[in-house]
Order: structure tokens, then sequence, then C-alpha cells
């Protein structure tokens, strides 16, 4: 890249002239009698204000903005600062426009991997890379067969780099001894497994780290949501249950999981209050039915007393005898 030099141009200095004008002093050297007398309080007080004058310091020069000794130098100052200004912001908008191209042609190569049967974009480039050595292995060996075969070959050979047909590879895999295409099979196989691993490897290793930056950042961001995760088991288990199951990967994640468990402590703390109440409710109803037991009517536990039937109303002693029979409720011993 050629250097640009950059010429700065600066404002010449404004000369400024200062015109000093002399008073000349005409003596009157007339001695006549007719002669006015001079006024000699007026002349020593001329002379004060003419001393006076001389002693007097220049204005100090007015500047704009602070720094700028004209209104032609602020407004190129300005038009300097805008411009800058302006270059910064089309600068963002092209990093801008870059950054939505990648983002949107990541999109569609991951689009094109899930077409071509991949998990993954890595995955994809895993066996384009595998193909690519594959090919080079033929494409190198070209020279070891014989010289009558070897342009239909690199014919094949050439068609297949530029469509990707297999038939192609297939039809020049032919002119090749069976050794070699075992050598060339093993070679393929060990190089896709070296690039899992270290596909694997990277993968772990960005993992790692955005864990343990994730994880500063919950406790950072959440310290006192977590404060007491050691003495509430419940939530500790949540929380626990969301990490393995991979939910939590992100600071959004654990903003969704504190607003869901707060739903669900807030429901849990509603069915305790409603069980709560149901419970005193039953009580409540067990204490009235003893009361009434106590009070002549019939028991659903069991069977009434005579001194029970003595104070029964007619309703309550029909029922009774309906239900136990006159002779079993009279044979009990007083």
């Amino acid at each position: 890249m050629a250097e640009t030099e950059a010429t700065i141009s600066t404002p010449e200095d404004a000369t400024v002239e200062t015109e000093t004008a002399t008073d000349e002093l005409v003596e009157d050297t007339n001695t006549s009698d007719d002669a006015p007398e001079t006024d000699t309080s007026t002349a020593e007080t001329k002379t004060d204000g003419e001393q006076t004058q001389g002693d007097t310091q220049p204005p100090e020069q007015k500047l704009y903005a602070g720094k700028y000794s004209s209104i032609e130098e602020l407004e190129k100052g300005y038009g300097e600062l805008n411009k800058a200004f302006t270059q910064a912001n089309q600068i963002k908008a092209k990093y801008d426009e870059l950054l939505k191209k990648q983002q949107e042609q990541q999109t569609l190569q991951y689009e094109q991997a899930k077409k071509a049967g991949y998990n993954s974009v890595e995955e994809q480039q895993i066996a384009n890379n595998v193909k690519l050595a594959e090919f080079n292995e033929f494409w190198n060996n070209l020279q070891y067969l014989d010289a009558d075969s070897q342009p239909t070959v690199q014919q094949y050979l050439t068609e297949y780099y530029k469509t990707g047909n297999a038939d192609f590879l297939k039809a020049a895999k032919s002119f090749y001894s069976a050794d070699f295409l075992e050598r060339v099979a093993i070679g393929k196989k060990d190089y896709e497994s070296q690039l899992k691993n270290e596909l694997t490897t990277k993968r772990n290793e960005i993992k790692s780290k955005q864990t343990a930056e994730l994880a500063e950042t919950i406790r950072t961001d959440y310290a006192e949501f977590l404060s007491d995760i050691n003495e509430n088991t419940g939530k500790a288990k949540a929380l626990k249950a969301f990490c393995d199951a991979d939910f939590i990967q992100s600071k959004d994640d654990m903003k969704t999981f504190v607003e869901i468990y707060g739903e669900m402590e807030t429901f849990i703390k509603a069915a305790a209050i409603k069980e709560y109440e149901a419970q005193k409710a039953i009580e409540k109803t067990k204490q009235a039915a003893q009361i009434q037991s106590d009070a002549g009517i019939i028991s659903p536990e069991a069977m009434p007393t005579i001194e029970q039937l003595e104070k029964m109303s007619q309703e309550d002693y029909n029922k009774a005898v309906a239900k136990y029979g006159t002779q079993k409720l009279f044979s009990q011993k007083v």
C-alpha cells in the first residue's frame, strides 16, 4: 500500500498594521502683552491624558470556540470535524454491512450443509478436505501409470475436480493398482479421524472458555438470586437439571431460568397455601362432626348408645333404626 503524505495547511498569520498618529504641538512664541494667557491647568490636564493613553495595554484577541481567531477558522475547524464524523459513520456502516453479509453467508452455508446430510458446516468442511486429499493422491501418482492411460485418467480427475461427480473418480480409480487403492483408503480414513479429533478438541476448548465466562457472568449478575443456593435444595436441584440438559448456555438462558423458577416458586407457594387451607377445613369438619356426635346426632363411625337414642330427634331415631335395627340398638348394655 502506497504511503500518502498528509499536508496540513495552516492559515497565514495576519499582519496587523498599527498607525501611530503624532500630534504636533505648536508652540506660540508671541510674547506681546496682547497675547492671551496660557491656561496652565488645562495644559497639565492634557499632558496627563496623553500619558494615560500611552500606558494603556492593547485589548486581548477574541477567540471563537476557545481556539479560533476568526469566524473563517471556526467554520473550517467545524468542517473538518464534521468530515471526520461522516467518515466514521461511513466506516461503521460498511462494518455493519459486512457483518450482516457474513451472518447471511454463515446461515446459507449451514443450510447447504444440512441439505447435503451434515450436522454442521465444520463436518462438511472435513468431508471436503478429505475428498481433496484423496484427489491429490490420485493426481500426484498419475506419473506412475502407463503413458497411454495417463491422458484418460487425467481427464477423469479433472472432471471430478470441476463437478464433484463421484462417477469420474470411480472411473479414474479403475486404472490404479489394488495395493495403491488400499493405501489411499487407509490414509483417507486416518486423515478424517485426525480432522474430527481436531474439531472435537477445538469445540471443547471453545465450550470450556464459554462455560467459564458464563459461570463468572452468572456469579456476578445473579449473585442475589444464588445467595441461598446452598440452603435452598429445590433451587439447587432445578438449576442443576437445567445445566445438565444444556438449557443454560448463555446469559439470556439464565435469565429465562430465573423467570421460570420464579413462576414455579409462586405456583408451589400457592399450592402449599391451598393444601394448608384444605387441611384446616378437613380438621374443622371433623371437629364439627365430633361436636354433633356428642350432642346426640348419629356418628358415622359408631352405633349410637342408649343415651344418645333418648336424646335424638324422631328423624335421627328413624335413621338409626333403619341402619342398625331395633333389636341391635336396644340390646346394648346401659
